[in-house]
């Protein structure tokens, strides 16, 4: 954890994302949230996705399907996912 913190801290994208899981991990969603933003914020389609999963399911912030499928699309317009249903 310390190590994908320093990395993270250092700009490091997919870092933040992947501290992002820790912290989602240890039930710790606020600062998943935080971390997910960052990345989400650099391009991120990993951070965008984790990001429309915890508005699509409720997990750290207000459940919320419109902001779900925002994030959703921002990852994949860049080739992470098919949004078939949505």
């Amino acid at each position: 954890m310390r190590y994908l913190k320093q990395q993270a801290e250092r700009g490091d994208v997919e870092m933040m994302t992947c501290l992002g899981l820790e912290y989602s991990d240890r039930k710790d969603f606020q600062e998943a949230m935080r971390w997910w933003q960052k990345a989400a914020d650099l391009g991120s389609p990993s951070a965008q996705l984790m990001l429309g999963a915890a508005f699509d399911y409720g997990n750290g912030v207000q459940q919320n399907k419109a902001e779900a499928v925002r994030w959703y699309r921002m990852a994949a317009e860049q080739g992470t996912l098919r949004l078939k249903a949505l």
